[in-house]
Formats: structure tokens, C-alpha cells, sequence
């Protein structure tokens, strides 16, 4: 099966949405492991659902009761960089 596409959702609602809908479909982040698995022909996905445009799971922010929130896709310069 030949890759489709390249999808950009903008939430984590509409990523987890886009992955339902089709099952061959991969989530990517950085991508180094799966681009090797790809050419490798280990997987083979339908379509890639790119986490990069998500706000919600990027950054470094301090919620209202002190704690300090991590996003999952924040990068490590900025972790480095931050208070």
C-alpha cells in the first residue's frame, strides 16, 4: 500500500480522530524510528498524522496551582533553555 498523505491536525481531539478513521494510518513526531521502519518496508502506512502543529502538547507552562506542565512534544532546547 502507498503512503496518501501527510496530515496536520491542530489538536490532540482531531489527531486521535484522524487515527480512528484509519487504522493504517501512523502518528509522527520526529520520525527518525518510523521513516526507518518505512524503509525498511516493516510498516507500510496508509497515511501520516504529523503531531507537530498540536499547541496543546508542545511547550513549558505553570498551571494554577504552582505546578509546572510539560508538553509532550516540547523540544529539548527549550527545556534546556527554560526557568
Amino acid at each position: 500500500m502507498a503512503l496518501q498523505g501527510m496530515l496536520w491536525p491542530r489538536t490532540v481531539e482531531e489527531a486521535t480522530a484522524l487515527l480512528a478513521e484509519d487504522l493504517d494510518a501512523k502518528p509522527i513526531a520526529g520520525g527518525a524510528t518510523l521513516v526507518a521502519m518505512m524503509n525498511a518496508r516493516v510498516v507500510e502506512p496508509h497515511a501520516l498524522v504529523n503531531l507537530g502543529r498540536i499547541a496543546e502538547i508542545q511547550g513549558i507552562s505553570t498551571l494554577p496551582d504552582g505546578r509546572i506542565r510539560i508538553g509532550a512534544f516540547t523540544r529539548h532546547r527549550e527545556s534546556a533553555e527554560s526557568p
